[in-house]
């Protein structure tokens, strides 16, 4: 029977602040973004694995590049989920007389 390879701990595990996701939440919108996440990071990718091909010369450089193209995958996933975690309920009541609670407010 297979047994499930036990995933590493997360060390260092990124954790954002609610402003932190509205700025993220913003860009994600942005023709920036767009551009980042559908042009750059793809091609990225290709150069990576490319450089890989022609200069990998060992298993420790089979093991760096691998953990650059995990990087290129992981990152655009990541922003765009933080970005979902925004609360849209605050944005939403803007005709409202009360207003939200602002977390990052002076």
């Amino acid at each position: 029977m297979a047994t499930k390879k036990k995933q590493p701990p997360k060390i260092g595990k990124i954790e954002l602040t609610d402003h932190e996701r509205e700025v993220i939440a913003e860009g994600a919108q942005s023709e920036f973004f767009k551009v980042i996440t559908t042009k750059i990071i793809p091609q990225r990718e290709i150069q990576i694995a490319l450089t890989l091909l022609h200069a990998g010369q060992d298993e420790k450089d089979l093991a760096f590049y691998k953990g650059m193209l995990h990087l290129m995958t992981w990152f655009g996933p990541f922003l765009k989920g933080e970005a979902d975690k925004v609360d849209e309920a605050v944005y939403d009541n803007d005709d409202e007389d009360e207003t939200a609670d602002d977390d990052h407010a002076a």
